[in-house]
């Protein structure tokens, strides 16, 4: 069942009453985290001239507001709500000083901020007509393009969370121009809800580890090609990067991914590339089900254990206590072909190390517990912006967190079955 938006719709004449209105709400958050999603949120409207702190009150006593007014002024409102939404702060104290908590009761304290201010400013809808058109608003955008994309099968009206449809806008940009990936020669072209290869490192690794696991040595004088599988595919860019260096000697890849956008995705860039006919793509959590095996088996996983409240959180925080690295390295063996030469390429940042989220020796008993051994560990250290220092400490984060990420380092680890 889909979660409704019912509200109250004030007649254009003054001698009618007002109507109900309840449309479908298109949002991964509800859809995936509220208890009773088939029950109706109630809601309001609000215009140009409700202001951040009216709007605020409303939505926690559990309204939801669909704006109706300028476009532009809904932004701004969402801005405003963002600004006011409160920041608990785990370093007050009641005068006396105090040890500095651990950088890990820093990290959850900011990523519960960030949790509570997504459940505020999700609650700001817009209307979307049949034709993905927006409608009560003035000088909106024209994305009907981008919605009909999403939600081609829909032929009735909805509402759309504002943050939502901002999201799907920007990566939409992205998917125009693509991202450029200088190991491959080609550009990827990311969809919303999709982690884009912005920072792509870690594929310097898997040149470096095709180079010393002479991949073209180890299988070029056998008659049978090998298989690769690539768990949690999101883009499809590491297939594409293995497919463009060793087409020669790789007979197919399988592909995974639980995000169906990213299967789709992956599709679209594997196709774009021209080796389709040697991807196959399956929707599937981790493995596929009819026990495939394969010589190379190549996961870049989400690297921070945390609460996950959309797809593209999965792709960066791993929740359940690390279910999706754990189950992984337990079960990986069981898909490789040979003992002897199939290996496993396991992509991970230390940043959860670095955070007190996770231990080295957390990853080693894993890998241990999953019947393996480290053959070999590349690093490299992250060139994006995102790991500058002084970049996090003037967006107001935490001095550790923000060195934390400065020293933060990508490791891909070769892994063989530990005989």
């Amino acid at each position: 069942s889909r979660r409704r938006v019912r509200w109250m719709q004030p007649s254009p004449k003054f001698d009618e009453q007002s109507s109900t209105v309840e449309y479908d709400l298109m949002c991964d958050h509800f859809q995936e985290n509220d208890v009773d999603s088939s029950s109706s949120l109630d809601a309001i409207i609000a215009d140009d001239t409700t202001s951040a702190s009216t709007a605020r009150r409303h939505i926690q006593h559990g309204h939801a507001l669909i704006y109706q007014g300028d476009y532009h002024n809904a932004r701004q409102l969402l801005t405003a709500i963002k600004r006011r939404t409160p920041k608990k702060s785990s370093l007050k104290t009641n005068r006396r000083p105090t040890k500095t908590p651990p950088i890990a009761k820093l990290w959850k304290q900011q990523r519960q901020n960030v949790y509570n201010q997504t459940q505020e400013t999700k609650m700001i809808m817009v209307e979307v007509d049949a034709n993905h058109t927006l409608v009560n608003l003035r000088r909106p955008p024209n994305v009907q393009d981008i919605l009909s994309s999403m939600y081609s099968s829909r032929k009735e009206p909805y509402v759309l969370p504002l943050r939502d449809l901002l999201g799907m806008i920007g990566a939409h940009e992205w998917y125009k121009k693509g991202v450029l990936i200088p190991q491959l020669g080609e550009c990827i072209y990311p969809t919303y809800g999709v982690f884009a290869p912005t920072r792509n490192e870690y594929l310097d690794l898997v040149d470096q580890a095709a180079t010393q696991f002479s991949i073209n040595d180890a299988y070029s004088n056998d008659e049978e090609k090998i298989v690769m599988m690539d768990i949690g595919c999101g883009t499809g860019v590491l297939s594409a990067l293995m497919l463009k260096k060793h087409n020669e000697i790789i007979d197919r890849v399988i592909a995974t991914d639980t995000n169906p956008s990213a299967i789709q995705c992956s599709q679209d860039n594997i196709s774009r590339l021209g080796f389709n006919s040697k991807v196959q793509l399956i929707q599937t959590d981790l493995f596929p089900a009819d026990g495939s095996k394969a010589d190379l088996i190549v996961s870049n996983p989400p690297w921070i254990p945390g609460r996950t409240d959309s797809w593209l959180d999965r792709a960066i925080f791993d929740d359940n206590d690390l279910s999706f690295l754990r189950r992984f390295l337990l079960n990986v063996k069981t898909h490789l072909k040979s003992k002897q030469n199939s290996e496993v390429w396991l992509l991970l940042s230390n940043l959860a190390e670095l955070l007190g989220l996770r231990s080295r020796n957390d990853l080693m008993e894993m890998i241990d517990a999953g019947s393996l051994q480290v053959v070999d560990v590349y690093h490299t250290k992250p060139k994006h912006p995102k790991t500058s220092k002084s970049r996090h400490s003037y967006r107001g984060e935490h001095e550790e967190i923000a060195a934390a990420r400065a020293a933060e380092i990508t490791s891909l680890y070769r892994l063989r079955v530990d005989e």
